[in-house]
């Protein structure tokens, strides 16, 4: 069978916003108003979402946030938002930093029937 891949960028968060002084500084950004209605915004513009059979996003507060919002309906029907540390955005600023596997489970721990750390090990944030 074919596979398609479908590419998504996270909403817009905390560190985007040109007129925030500390963004720069800003570890794990979680995303702002904006990224909420954005990320509501592709889960009723994106079409080929009943063809989809696996969400695959970084484990960053962004990422998780956009995925959880934008595929709730796939979710809904018991598809899992599966952090994968690999297709983390890397650079040497806070903010690629990430949250650690132990405050990741406990921020997620009401998501937890909706998110897959399985993949995700201690010390992925550095």
């Amino acid at each position: 069978g074919k596979v398609i891949i479908h590419c998504v960028r996270h909403a817009e968060a905390y560190h985007n916003l040109r007129e925030n002084p500390d963004r720069r500084i800003i570890t794990d950004p979680k995303l702002t108003q904006l990224g909420v209605k954005q990320a509501l915004n592709l889960k009723e513009t994106f079409i080929p979402s009943n063809n989809i059979t696996h969400i695959l996003c970084s484990p960053l507060t962004r990422t998780l946030q956009t995925a959880q919002i934008a595929f709730e309906d796939l979710i809904s029907q018991g598809l899992k938002v599966v952090a994968y540390p690999d297709l983390r955005e890397h650079g040497s600023g806070p903010t690629s930093t990430g949250t650690s596997l132990q405050e990741l489970q406990h921020l997620l721990h009401n998501a937890n029937q909706i998110t897959d750390l399985s993949l995700v090990s201690e010390g992925w944030e550095m």
